[in-house]
């Protein structure tokens, strides 16, 4: 089959109302069996395969292969119309029924052309009632419901008739279906008006010079591959030219040793004037000498039989010899009164000039009124359009493809150019313009590195570091699309962000600051590849002028100038483990100061800065993740003219939560005057979103004064469930940390806890990490109402780290 059955399958998918759907489906399940879809109409396609997409589209649809046939038949006028056949439609005929009548004409035409084309035949008889008989004859067995989807098309869209269409028997062996065809106004079906029909004349009536006479020569002149043969099928008169393709004279002989009748089928042969065949396409093939045994091929049913000795108005049932090379002639038959014969008047059936020179035929065989010249230039010139549109469909087709892989391979240059810089920056490259640099008032800019890297690049094999760096620098890179925060660059385990650049936004530096809170959350998930203990980075921001701009053209990269970069670098370099250390300038640009919980460090001495006044930040309020206060073991002192070393922390701390005094922590060394507080108040959020670590405001001591810390000797009971098994351990002192903890708990069931974590809950969804210490614990359990203030005894959960899902929270980082 030629590709015009699938285009008309199309058509009738995209008119369905889930027809997109539908049509994805069915592309989807045909490419999964390798078939292609991707036919045109003059593309030929195995009838096995086209069946086969039916098939899939009936499944789809959930109908039958009938149905969908029928379907196909009705939709598939549209992509004719679209390529020119209307015309030739309107051509056939001005009433439905003489274009029925005539469709094997336009059969046998279009077979030049397609030269693969095994068409069907039609043949319309008109019954008393008015209606019609449809003899329907096909090579392709089942195929007849396309067939009446056509008809049925052809009658409403052409010629403004509504009918009904039934299928009166099918004969698939023999390959002949029957359609009986009602029409709603069957007097327009054949041309006529209402009350009246047209009355052909006699034949002998319509004669108008009946004392014309034409010799032999003549006859034989004008019709040089005329046969004619009596009642008995022996011939009678045989052109020259169709005479000539036998080495002997046929005078005399049987019709089957010269011509075998390929269509119209089932004809039968009267020898009178008023015959089933007349003003009918005639085709038959003429019998090569060496092949003209009686055993012959029928195209219809494809069966091999012998044709039995011929009969007085015998029906002929032959069709196309076994050899294809056969030469075919087409024409008309008709009766002869005078002789009592029947006449055939035709000329060779040609595709192009190739077939003529195979055939031995020449341009003068052809009688010039017969337009056979022209009809063989006109379809060699028709195929060489066809095949030019072929070749040209192909090229479309190749353009296509390439554009999609150009489309494709732009995507994913875009995607990649716009993760490494500014969506507005890529977007002017990727046009060949480079945008100049600009300068932003007010940008937040953030640099992280990781603690201790030096010694486990040092330690670790190579593959191990690169295999960190992309689980800790993936989950960066993913905050940095939660928060709308620019990735500048990465350098070693150093990692730069800014926002509010290269599009200005209100909330630069809250977003910026989301972003640095989750981003030591996270480090802490990712275990190192040395200890298998946590990753703990250094985080500093800060806020303030710079400039910006593309730098290179091979490999360009979208740079951060200024003095503010060198600060948010010393932001980093002189912070703490676990901690964001902010510029006083970064506090400033918070939206709202008071929703985040910030700490005062003190006075710094920065390389390049000379003192400044720095902060650590804690959190948002009321948020899940929240960072606790560093231990002042980690900073550095403070330097103040005339005065001993002291740590200045707690000066000022914004933090939305009640404060009240707690005894200082133990662990807390001389110099420092920092400790947690109890945040145990009526006022206070008791839900577990609200659980959140606090800092102590005291009194500025004079600069000449230590202050040493009250101790405070507190043991708790800690019960942990591992899978189900609740494993004690007592006199747990309230400054042991959880990681500590863990590492009894190692001891006590004799199994390595690096990837193990403390959760809050049986479900492993609120995760207390390794740097909170019993005493916050306590607390936290108690803000919560998990426990009351005068319980010692503390319930935990122990889950594998590898198990965290995507709402897990981190609390108490």
């Amino acid at each position: 089959m030629y590709g015009f059955i699938t285009e008309g399958m199309v058509e009738w998918l995209q008119s369905r109302e889930t027809g997109v759907t539908d049509l994805e489906e069915v592309v989807s399940r045909c490419k999964a069996a390798g078939l292609s879809m991707d036919v045109k109409y003059t593309s030929k396609q195995p009838d096995e395969e086209t069946l086969s997409i039916l098939a899939i589209a009936a499944e789809v649809v959930g109908v039958s292969v009938e149905d969908v046939l029928f379907k196909v038949g009705q939709h598939l006028i549209p992509p004719l119309v679209s390529k020119g056949y209307l015309p030739v439609v309107q051509s056939l005929g001005e009433t439905f029924f003489i274009m029925i009548s005539n469709l094997d004409t336009m059969h046998a035409n279009f077979a030049q052309v397609y030269p693969s084309m095994v068409g069907p035949m039609f043949k319309a008889v008109r019954n008393d009632d008015d209606t019609i008989t449809v003899h329907y004859y096909s090579s392709r067995v089942g195929i007849a419901p396309f067939a009446k989807g056509l008809l049925d098309a052809v009658a409403t869209a052409v010629y403004g008739l509504s009918m009904t269409i039934d299928h009166l028997k099918s004969r698939e062996e023999h390959g002949h279906d029957v359609f009986h065809l009602t029409f709603d106004n069957p007097l327009k079906a054949f041309g006529e008006d209402e009350g009246s029909k047209t009355v052909l004349l006699p034949r002998k009536s319509r004669v108008l010079n009946q004392n014309l006479i034409l010799s032999d020569q003549s006859i034989d002149a004008l019709f040089p591959w005329h046969v004619a043969f009596d009642k008995d099928f022996k011939i009678v008169s045989l052109g020259t030219h169709l005479a000539g393709r036998f080495h002997k004279s046929m005078h005399g002989h049987h019709l089957d040793d010269v011509l075998r009748l390929v269509r119209p089928l089932a004809t039968r042969f009267q020898f009178t004037s008023d015959n089933d065949y007349d003003e009918t396409s005639v085709v038959f093939s003429v019998v090569n000498e060496k092949d003209a045994e009686p055993e012959i091929r029928c195209p219809i049913t494809g069966k091999v039989y012998r044709i039995p000795k011929v009969d007085d108005e015998r029906i002929v049932q032959a069709g196309i010899a076994a050899l294809e090379s056969n030469l075919y002639v087409r024409g008309q038959l008709m009766y002869e009164e005078e002789m009592e014969a029947l006449i055939f008047l035709g000329i060779p059936c040609l595709s192009d000039f190739e077939e003529m020179r195979e055939h031995g035929l020449t341009l003068s065989q052809f009688p010039v009124h017969s337009s056979g010249r022209d009809m063989l230039f006109a379809a060699t010139h028709s195929m060489a359009t066809i095949e030019s549109g072929k070749q040209l469909e192909k090229l479309t087709t190749s353009l296509d493809n390439a554009m999609k892989e150009l489309d494709a391979e732009k995507d994913r240059i875009h995607k990649l150019l716009h993760s490494i810089l500014p969506p507005a920056i890529a977007e002017s490259l990727s046009t060949g313009v480079t945008p100049e640099a600009e300068r932003y008032d007010r940008v937040s800019i953030l640099f992280s590195d990781i603690v201790g890297f030096t010694k486990i690049s040092s330690s670790v094999p190579p593959c191990e570091v690169m295999d960190m760096l992309n689980e800790l620098f993936s989950k960066f890179d993913a905050l940095c699309e939660k928060y709308n925060v620019f990735k500048v660059e990465t350098i070693g385990d150093a990692y730069m962000v800014a926002s509010g650049l290269p599009v200005p936004t209100p909330h630069y530096a809250d977003n910026l600051a989301g972003f640095a809170i989750e981003m030591v959350a996270c480090a802490e998930e990712v275990p190192s590849p040395l200890d298998g203990e946590p990753l703990r980075i250094r985080v500093g921001m800060h806020t303030g002028p710079c400039m910006a701009g593309v730098v290179g053209r091979k490999r360009p990269r979208y740079c951060l100038f200024g003095d503010s970069v060198n600060t948010a670098s010393r932001m980093e370099s002189t912070g703490v483990p676990a901690a964001i250390q902010v510029s006083y300038a970064f506090v400033k640009s918070l939206t709202v100061r008071d929703d985040w919980n910030t700490m005062s460090r003190g006075i710094i001495d920065v390389k390049g800065k000379g003192k400044m006044k720095t902060h650590f930040l804690l959190g948002k309020k009321h948020s899940p993740v929240q960072l606790s206060p560093p231990d002042a073991s980690e900073t550095k002192p403070v330097s103040n003219v005339g005065t001993p070393p002291v740590m200045e922390y707690g000066s000022v701390c914004h933090s939305p939560m009640p404060l009240q005094s707690v005894p200082s922590s133990p662990r807390l060394v001389g110099g420092s005057n920092f400790a947690l507080i109890d945040i145990r108040s009526a006022n206070t959020d008791h839900s577990t979103a609200a659980i959140a670590a606090a800092t102590v405001t005291q009194e500025a001591q004079p600069s000449s004064a230590v202050v040493t810390p009250s101790v405070d000797e507190t043991y708790y009971t800690i019960q942990v469930d591992l899978h189900s098994d609740l494993i004690t351990v007592p006199f747990a002192h309230s400054d042991m940390s959880l990681s500590e903890l863990v590492e009894d708990i190692a001891v006590a069931v004799a199994e390595s806890t690096a990837s193990y974590r403390l959760f809050l809950d049986a479900q492993h969804k609120k995760m207390l990490l390794p740097r909170m210490s019993l005493r916050v614990l306590h607390m936290a359990c108690v803000n919560a109402n998990l426990i009351k203030a005068t319980s010692n005894v503390i319930k935990v959960y122990l889950g594998k780290l590898g198990k965290l899902g995507k709402d897990t929270q981190h609390l108490f980082v």
